[in-house]
């Protein structure tokens, strides 16, 4: 269990600090840690509740208001990308595979390993932006693969340790998302954006 919990925070870690890193800094042009600082109250927010759908007004607030992005691209993105767009659920999901396949000794096959990570991608959009959605979607999972069911009780024992910082990576991917939207359409208020660079 431990290794498994190190396996999603290295996962998580290598979302955050390269994949958002990288697509602000050279896609949206803009500095990555300032859009963390400007995100900063909604992150912590998603981190406390786990539950993208209840950061919802706080995610919206801080992108406009800290972040310089339009309220017609917040409005029209926050909402769906609350409970579609979740990168760390993406990631979640073929772990939870690699775990039960570990623990009774299943070889998978490089087919099923494709297979497990296109699952994990859909699963992600169908996860309810609530605490522990992911527990279901983990049994779903593991189901259809033909995986033991066992580990979805020890799964659900320490999910919490799981889903907080999950919920924040999550949000944060739908900030990045609308900062790049934003920048691409030539309306990020850059201005707005560095301003709490003193604050």
């Amino acid at each position: 269990i431990g290794k498994m919990l190190i396996t999603q925070y290295v996962a998580y870690a290598i979302i955050l600090v390269v994949v958002y890193y990288m697509s602000l800094k050279y896609l949206a042009k803009v500095s990555p840690i300032q859009h963390y600082k400007n995100i900063f109250p909604a992150m912590a927010l998603a981190f406390s509740t786990q539950s993208s759908a209840a950061t919802i007004p706080l995610t919206m607030k801080c992108t406009n208001q800290r972040s310089g992005v339009p309220k017609d691209i917040v409005n029209v993105i926050t909402p769906p990308a609350a409970t579609i767009n979740m990168h760390a659920v993406a990631a979640e999901m073929p772990i939870y595979a690699l775990f039960a396949a570990q623990i009774y000794s299943i070889t998978l096959s490089p087919l099923q390993f494709l297979e497990i990570i296109v699952l994990g991608v859909i699963m992600a959009a169908g996860v309810a932006g609530i605490p522990g959605g992911g527990i279901v979607m983990s049994a779903v999972l593991l189901e259809i693969m033909g995986l033991p069911l066992d580990i979805v009780a020890w799964i659900a024992g320490i999910y919490i340790l799981i889903d907080m910082p999950n919920t924040m990576l999550n949000i944060t991917g739908d900030t990045v998302g609308m900062v790049y939207t934003a920048s691409e359409m030539d309306e990020l208020d850059r201005d707005v954006f560095d301003e709490k660079n003193s604050a």
